[in-house]
């Protein structure tokens, strides 16, 4: 997992967006509740412009039951789409 993490951080320093969203959505796979991985996914939907993803993104994440511990924090990036 770590190295999931170390490779989404190059991403984000590069400023490549979908690879961004690639490596969070990998990590997701893992562990789905990850808040920092979903906070990256958001952010690199909302960098592309691809605003109805980011509503459905939101929606889902708020609605899934899970471990993660506030699932209600992206509301203003949901509001911004």
């Amino acid at each position: 997992m770590e190295a999931l993490f170390t490779t989404l951080d190059e991403y984000v320093q590069a400023k490549d967006h979908e690879k961004v969203l690639e490596a969070s959505e990998a990590i997701l796979k893992e562990a789905s509740g990850d808040v920092d991985a979903f906070g990256c996914k958001v952010c690199a939907l909302l960098f592309l412009e691809r605003f109805r993803e980011v509503v459905k993104a939101v929606d889902e994440w708020e609605a899934a039951d899970g471990e993660a511990k506030d699932r209600t924090g992206f509301r203003v990036q949901k509001a911004y789409a």
